[in-house]
């Protein structure tokens, strides 16, 4: 009998036990599949709400840090101020063929994929792999995008997966359009130029509207490397990367061969061709100081708003140039602040506040407060003549007068000394800036009067309470100083000044404005008069080196003790059309005598040559010497009065008037005057920073 084959007998079991594996295998391979789409899900889900909300275009349009651009009253951007600089362009106003450069220099399927290149990460991995290091990306538009918004820079697994999670849901919640506008507004392109605007401004001069085929392309070149790159540093180099753009634009073609062509033939610019700033620094400061209160600084700065002012680009050049004629640039030679008005409207149409805005931003012109000198005294008259104690033709006796001021005597004097004894009238003693009469005049008129008149036109400054205010004690800015000189020259209309005419949002919304407010001080006949008053000055007094061909001209000259501060304040006083009222202040920050310098010989002609650049005129040939003119008080304040004399802080009735006058005489004559050492500024003045 035959033995079984043991082959024979196992082979049914064979097939049984391999199929069993295979099962367990399935089973195997099942549940690790199940168990890693559990785990992918779960890591979606986990990474997923690690992913912020997606930016819609509107926010960004709101809320992206903008360019702030400062514009003078024809239009002209005068300041730029920014954190990033940035100027967000709406997707449908950037061009399609902007739009299509973009695409095509880097992420040709754009348009086609759903936020991931996949099988460029995947030859971009094995390029890292084999060079055992990050060497190559292959990041679309939109990881851009989510990489730009909202991760950081650094290269790292993590942030390569939250990019590719976060691409893919910037993909599901917004347009392709508006992911391109996102990417063309927020890209660097270098030179510290944020967006497609301010590299079409910096690099090109132009706006994103009027960028051409070959303009596009090589702005899309710069984006790899925009500090390397770009034209200004390698515009040979620049030309072959931009080529290549368009070479890549013709394949795709987003354009034809002839425009292709044209576009290759186009010059590369080899310089920066930002629009032109207008140079009024201290204006600007001005400005920003006062929108940083209105409207904020961070708004200020990265609000890309619009600013407009109403400085004008000429007067601005003509004062300037005065400056610079008159007192040169060398840090020995005095320092100057000049400002120009518009007393219609108070619209400051140009302003210096020093030599050199570089050396010293300090603004003279509205930050340093100096004594007025005799640039007050009109208010002391404008203050007689409202209150009918005086008028012009009021005559006093041209001798010193001595004040009780309780321990010692006050005896102010005339600039030149000379005290005639002559009746003069007080047209001529401010002709001629007598101080004597001047002080008079404030003791008829009451101190408080003249404070409240001065106040009115606008001197906000504190003015001392005592009779030592007719000779300009109070310190001032020229800002005010020439703010109340417009409201003479305005027939009586008191205003603020005014710098900015309005304030626009990215979004075109006004969100602050500034006009005219204008409201009656004191009566036109009272400013006619003092109109009249200081015309005599310039056309026959201490102003005459104001004076300017075919253009009456009223104002009045100031020389503070030992010659600190010298001042010119006037207005033009037109036949038909506007005036222009202007002021300059010459001195030194330290406070030391200007050499030779006084309100006549040294503010007026400055003045002179300003405005007459401005108005289209021409100085007066024959200034002549300027009058002597009268340094403020000697001498401490006055203190109450003592019961030797009549009460110097009120108005005398107008029935005692004429016998006080003769007791002023009498006790003038008898008396020997006091001379007191000068005791230096009555106040102290804040100092500019160091």
């Amino acid at each position: 009998m035959a033995k079984p084959d043991p082959a024979r007998r196992s082979s049914p079991k064979r097939p049984r036990l391999l199929w069993r594996l295979a099962r367990a295998t399935l089973l195997l391979a099942a549940v690790s599949a199940a168990l890693g789409l559990v785990l992918f899900r779960a890591a979606t889900v986990y990474l997923e709400a690690q992913l912020p909300e997606v930016l819609t275009v509107a926010d960004y349009r709101a809320h992206a840090l903008q360019t702030t651009r400062v514009h003078a009253a024809d239009g002209r951007v005068i300041a730029e101020w920014w954190r990033e600089r940035r100027t967000v362009v709406p997707g449908e106003r950037i061009p399609r063929h902007v739009r299509l450069a973009a695409v095509a220099a880097e992420d040709g399927d754009f348009y086609q994929h759903e936020g991931l290149d996949i099988p460029g990460m995947l030859r971009a991995l094995v390029v890292n792999l084999r060079d055992g290091r990050y060497t190559q990306g292959a990041s679309t538009i939109t990881q851009q995008v989510a990489r730009s918004f909202y991760l950081s820079q650094e290269k790292t697994l993590r942030r390569k997966v939250l990019e590719v999670f976060l691409a893919r849901k910037l993909e599901k919640h917004l347009e392709k359009d508006e992911i391109l506008e996102l990417y063309l507004n927020q890209i660097y392109f270098g030179h510290g130029r944020w967006g497609i605007a301010e590299a079409a401004r910096h690099y090109l001069g132009k706006s994103v509207q009027a960028l051409e085929v070959a303009d596009a392309a090589l702005l899309m070149s710069l984006v790899p490397a925009p500090e390397r790159l770009n034209p200004i540093d390698d515009p040979e180099g620049a030309r072959g990367r931009r080529d290549r753009v368009l070479e890549r634009m013709l394949a795709r073609g987003f354009i034809d061969a002839a425009t292709a062509e044209a576009a290759r033939r186009a010059p590369v610019p080899h310089a920066a061709r930002d629009e032109a700033v207008v140079a009024a620094p201290w204006f600007v400061d001005a400005v920003r100081r006062r929108l940083e209160v209105a409207v904020g600084a961070d708004r200020l700065m990265g609000g890309g708003l619009r600013v407009d002012t109403t400085l004008r680009p000429d007067a601005q050049e003509a004062l300037e140039r005065a400056v610079a004629l008159h007192l040169g640039t060398a840090e020995a030679s005095p320092e100057a602040a000049a400002v120009l008005m518009d007393p219609a409207t108070r619209e400051v149409l140009a302003l210096v506040g020093g030599k050199d805005f570089e050396r010293s931003p300090y603004n003279r012109a509205v930050q340093a407060r100096r004594q007025a000198g005799s640039t007050f005294k009109p208010f002391v008259y404008g203050a007689g003549i409202e209150a009918g104690v005086l008028s012009p033709t009021t005559t006093y006796p041209n001798r010193l007068v001595c004040y009780p001021g309780g321990r010692r005597r006050w005896c102010p004097g005339n600039a030149d000394g000379r005290h005639d004894g002559a009746e003069t009238t007080v047209a001529e003693a401010l002709r001629r800036s007598l101080n004597v009469i001047a002080v008079q005049a404030m003791r008829d008129t009451g101190v408080a009067r003249v404070t409240d008149f001065a106040r009115r036109a606008g001197i906000r400054s504190p003015i001392p309470a005592d009779l030592t205010a007719a000779l300009g004690s109070a310190d001032v800015s020229l800002m005010e100083l020439v703010d109340a000189y417009a409201t003479i020259a305005s027939g009586g209309l008191a205003g603020t000044p005014v710098m900015v005419r309005r304030v626009e949002d990215a979004g075109g919304s006004v969100i602050f404005s500034e006009s005219p407010r204008l409201h009656r001080a004191f009566s036109p006949e009272v400013a006619a008069a003092l109109t009249r008053m200081l015309s005599a000055v310039v056309a026959e007094g201490t102003g005459r080196g104001a004076a300017l061909e075919g253009v009456r001209v009223a104002g009045k000259t100031g020389t503070t003790n030992d010659r600190v501060d010298a001042w010119f304040v006037g207005f033009s006083v037109p036949e038909s059309g506007p005036a222009t009222v202007g002021g300059v202040w010459v001195g030194h920050d330290a406070r030391r005598p200007i050499a030779g310098g006084s309100g006549g010989r040294t503010a007026a002609p400055l003045w002179a040559d300003a405005v007459s650049a401005w108005l289209g005129v021409r100085p007066a040939s024959a200034r002549g010497a300027p009058a002597a003119e009268e340094p403020p008080p000697d001498g401490p304040p006055l203190e109450e009065p003592t019961a030797e004399a009549p009460d110097l802080r009120g108005a005398a009735d107008p029935a005692t008037l004429a016998a006080r006058r003769s007791d002023d005489g009498a006790r003038s004559r008898a008396e020997s005057a006091v001379a007191l050492p000068p005791p230096g500024n009555l106040t102290e003045n804040a100092a500019p920073p160091p």
